[in-house]
C-alpha cells in the first residue's frame, strides 16, 4: 500500500510541517482557516506546535502522531493544526501564554485545545503515548478534552474567557522609573541567581542566559564592587561553558543547554540564536579580558571564532544567510514509526572508548584524549551508557605537568586530536539542519559576528555576517514592510513581525558601524520607520504582529524582547541620522515597559536592563573627520571598544551633515585634520590619536 501524503503539509517551506505530511493525523495548516472548518464541524481544535530541532517534538510525533489508533481519535474528535514554532513565533508565544496560564508551564511540543473561536480552554506541553512519571496517556487527554468541549461547551467557553482575561490584564501598559537604581537591581538579582560552584545562573536544567551573559559585558566594568563581582560571574560562566559538555569541543558553537547544573550533559540541538548571542558576548568579555590582562582571553576569543566557525561550516547556506538550527537527533534509517529508545539523541556528538580507540590508534594519544576529555568506558548517556559527552576535565597545564611535556605541547596535540575526532564524525550521519533564513536570528548573527570583526579583526565574520545582510535585504525586505521573519528556496514568507525589524535593526546598525556603507544606514532608517509607525501603539507598547493589536512580550525568552529591543537601538538610529523622533518612541516605549523590571529581573530582562542604562548613561557618539587613510585608525580603535552600543560614523570633514553642531563646535580648529570627536551626555570632545580615543571612552 502506498504511503498516505497530506497534501496541505507535503509542499510546506517548513522542514517540521513537511516532516509531518505522512502521519495519519489529517493535519492543517494555520492557511487552511481552521477555525471556520471547527465552527462548521462543532468540534475544538488540536494545536500541536513544534520545531524541527526539537527532541520531545520527534518523541510525540512517533509515539502518537504516527501511531494510526491515536489518529483516528485526533481525527475523529478535533480540527488538528500542525504549527512551526520557528514560522510562527507570534501564534506559539500566545498560545503558550495561555496554557502557561492555565497550567503554570510551557515549552515544545506545545499541545493546545482550542475553541473554534481561537481561545484556549485546556492544554500543556508533551504527553507520553502511555501514562508515566506521573503525566497521563495522551490518548486520556484528547478523549478528557474532547468531552469538556462536547458535554458543556459552556464550560470550555468560560475557561477560555478566564484564560483571556489573564492575558489582558498582564500585557497593558506598565510605567516605571527609567533611572540607574533599576538597572543597578537587575544586574544584582541576576547575580543573586550566580551559581559561584559550576558558573551559570540556577540550577538544573541551565541555559546559556545569553541576554543575561550580554547586560553582565557591559556592566562588568571599573573596581567598584558590581562592577568586579558582575566580571567574574560572567568569566567564570564563560569559562565553565566551555569547558562543559554544552560546547561542541570538536565542531563548535553551543548546544542549546544543559540538562545538569555542571554543564556537562546537553541537550544537543544547535541554534542560530544561541550562537549569533553568545558569539557576541565572548567578542565583548574576551576584549575587555584583554584590556584587564586577564589570563582567560584568549579561551574566551576562541570561543567566539570556533563559534563562527560552526556557524560558517554547518548552518551557513550558499545563496548567503544562516539556516535556523541543527537538531539534537540523528534520525533512524528504518521507516514508519520509531520507539523513544530508538531516537539516537546525542550519538552524532558522543563517543564509546573504542571509537576514539578506531580514530586514534596510538594508545598515548588515547590517553592523552581520555585525561582531557573524560572519555570511560561508562559514559554519560541514559539511552547509551557507554557514550561519553566530551568535556574538559584537566587542563593542558595540568595535563603538562603529569606527563613531561609543556603545555605548548600539550595544545598542539589536543588540537590534532580533535582534528581528526572531527574529520571521523563528519563521516557519521549528520543531524538535519532547518535550512530557512530566519530574519530575526539572522539580524542577531549580522551583528554578533560584525562584533567579533570590529573587536578581534574576522575577516570570515564579516564576510559571512553581510552576505547574509545582502541577502535579507534583496530577497527578504520591502522599504514599506521592513523585513520578512523567512526565506527560503521557495522566497520569503510571514510578513509583519516585531522581532525581524528589532533584530534586523541591530544588525543593519552594526553593519553600518563596521562599514560606513550608507545603504546599510538608509536600510536601517527605512526598518526604524516601520517600527515607530507600524509596530508601536499609542500606549507605548509594541505589538508582535503588524496586523493586530496584542503587545509583543516584555521579557526576553531567550532572544532580546521586541520592545526592549527596540528601545535600546533606536536612540542609536537617532544618533546616526538626526532624526529625534526614534528617540521620543524609545522613550515612550520604555516608560510603557519599565515597571516590569522588578519581576523580570536581570534574567529575564536583560534587555530592558540595557535599554534603560543606555537611556541614563548614553553611550558614546564618535564622529571621526578626516581623510579617510589618517582617519582608518580612529575608527578602528572605536570599532575595537567593548561597547556594543557605541555608534560610529565617519565624515570627511566636520561640516558634513552627519556632525552634530555641538561636534562642529567641539572639531572647533581641528577642521582640516583627522580626529575623533565623541559625544556623550551632552558634551564633545576631541581625540587626535587612538590612545586619546581610548583614554575617552572608558573602556575599563
Amino acid at each position: 500500500m502506498s504511503e498516505r501524503v497530506n497534501p496541505r503539509l507535503a509542499d510546506q517551506a517548513s522542514p517540521y510541517l513537511e516532516e509531518a505530511a505522512t502521519q495519519p493525523v489529517d493535519w492543517h495548516t494555520l492557511d487552511d482557516d481552521p477555525l471556520e472548518k471547527a465552527r462548521q464541524e462543532g468540534k475544538p481544535v488540536l494545536v500541536d506546535s513544534g520545531a524541527v530541532w526539537c527532541h520531545w517534538c520527534h518523541v510525540m510525533d512517533h509515539e502518537s502522531y504516527e501511531d494510526p489508533a491515536t489518529a483516528e481519535l485526533i481525527n475523529e474528535r478535533f480540527v488538528p493544526v500542525k504549527l512551526d514554532r520557528d514560522e510562527r513565533p507570534d501564534v506559539d508565544r500566545r498560545l503558550q501564554q495561555a496554557v502557561g496560564a492555565l497550567t503554570g508551564r510551557g515549552g515544545w511540543p506545545l499541545t493546545a485545545f482550542l475553541t473554534p473561536d481561537g481561545e484556549v480552554y485546556f492544554g500543556g506541553t508533551y504527553f507520553p503515548r502511555e501514562a508515566a512519571g506521573g503525566m497521563p496517556a495522551f490518548t486520556d487527554v484528547l478523549q478528557k478534552a474532547a468531552d469538556i468541549y462536547e458535554q458543556d461547551t459552556e464550560q470550555a467557553e468560560q475557561q477560555a474567557a478566564k484564560i483571556r482575561e489573564v492575558l489582558e490584564q498582564r500585557s497593558g501598559a506598565q510605567p516605571g522609573e527609567v533611572d540607574r537604581t533599576v538597572v543597578e537591581q537587575g544586574v544584582q538579582s541576576a547575580l543573586s541567581a550566580y551559581d559561584p560552584a559550576h558558573g551559570g545562573f540556577g540550577q538544573q536544567p541551565k541555559f546559556p542566559q545569553a541576554t543575561a551573559l550580554t547586560l553582565l559585558t557591559e556592566h562588568a566594568r571599573g573596581t567598584e564592587p558590581t562592577g568586579k563581582g558582575a566580571w567574574e560571574a560572567l568569566a567564570h560562566t564563560m569559562q565553565a561553558m566551555r569547558e562543559g559538555g554544552v560546547w561542541d569541543h570538536l565542531g563548535g558553537g553551543f548546544h542549546r543547554y544543559s540538562t545538569d547544573e555542571a554543564w556537562h550533559v546537553p541537550h544537543f540541538e544547535k541554534m542560530l540564536y544561541d550562537q549569533a548571542q553568545l558569539a557576541a558576548a565572548y567578542a565583548v568579555a574576551g576584549r575587555r579580558a584583554q584590556l584587564l590582562d586577564d589570563d582567560r582571553a584568549p579561551v574566551l576569543v576562541d570561543t567566539a571564532r570556533r563559534t563562527r566557525g560552526f556557524v560558517r561550516e554547518v548552518l551557513e547556506r550558499e545563496e548567503g544567510g544562516f539556516g535556523g538550527s541543527m537538531d539534537a537527533d540523528r534520525r533512524p534509517e528504518a521507516e514508519g514509526p520509531v520507539d523513544r529508545e530508538d531516537m539516537e539523541e546525542g550519538d552524532y556528538f558522543t563517543w564509546t572508548l573504542e571509537e576514539v580507540r578506531e580514530v586514534l590508534d596510538d594508545e598515548d594519544e588515547v590517553k592523552l584524549a581520555r585525561l582531557a576529555y573524560g572519555i570511560e568506558e561508562r559514559g554519560d548517556m541514559d539511552h547509551a551508557p557507554d557514550r561519553n559527552v566530551l568535556h574538559q576535565v584537566s587542563s593542558p597545564e595540568n595535563i603538562a605537568e603529569g606527563t613531561g611535556r609543556s603545555p605548548d605541547e600539550v595544545r598542539e596535540e589536543l588540537a590534532d586530536i580533535r582534528s581528526r575526532l572531527l574529520e571521523a564524525r563528519r563521516e557519521r550521519r549528520r543531524p538535519p539542519i532547518d535550512p530557512t533564513v530566519y530574519a530575526d536570528w539572522n539580524g542577531l548573527a549580522v551583528e554578533g559576528l560584525l562584533l567579533l570583526d570590529d573587536m578581534h579583526g574576522d575577516e570570515e565574520a564579516r564576510e559571512a555576517a553581510l552576505g547574509a545582510l545582502d541577502r535579507l535585504l534583496e530577497e527578504a525586505f520591502e522599504p514599506e514592510d521592513g523585513f520578512a521573519h523567512a526565506l527560503s528556496e521557495d522566497g520569503a514568507r510571514v510578513w509583519g513581525l516585531a522581532e525581524d525589524q528589532t533584530h534586523g535593526l541591530a544588525g543593519l546598525l552594526a553593519a553600518f558601524r563596521t562599514t560606513q556603507d550608507e545603504t546599510y544606514l538608509e536600510a536601517a532608517r527605512q526598518v526604524g520607520d516601520v517600527l515607530v509607525d507600524d509596530f508601536t501603539r499609542d500606549d507605548g507598547l509594541v505589538r508582535f504582529n503588524r496586523e493586530e493589536e496584542d503587545p509583543a512580550p516584555r521579557g526576553d525568552q531567550p532572544t532580546p524582547a521586541p520592545a526592549a529591543q527596540a528601545a535600546l537601538h533606536l536612540p542609536r538610529l537617532a544618533n546616526l541620522t538626526g532624526e529625534e523622533r526614534y528617540r521620543e518612541v524609545a522613550d515612550e516605549i520604555l516608560e510603557a515597559i519599565a515597571g516590569r523590571a522588578d519581576d523580570l529581573g536581570g534574567l529575564h530582562g536583560a534587555t530592558l536592563m540595557r535599554a534603560i542604562a543606555a537611556r541614563v548613561d548614553e553611550p558614546p557618539h564618535v564622529i571621526v573627520t578626516g581623510d579617510p587613510a589618517e582617519a582608518d585608525p580612529l575608527s578602528a580603535r572605536a570599532r575595537q571598544a567593548p561597547i556594543p552600543q557605541l555608534t560610529l560614523v565617519h565624515a570627511e570633514h566636520p561640516d558634513h551633515d552627519a556632525v552634530p553642531e555641538q561636534a562642529r563646535q567641539a572639531a572647533g580648529t581641528f577642521a582640516d585634520e583627522a580626529v575623533a570627536i565623541v559625544c556623550q551626555d551632552g558634551a564633545c570632545q576631541v581625540a587626535q590619536t587612538p590612545a586619546e580615543l581610548t583614554a575617552m571612552l572608558h573602556e575599563d
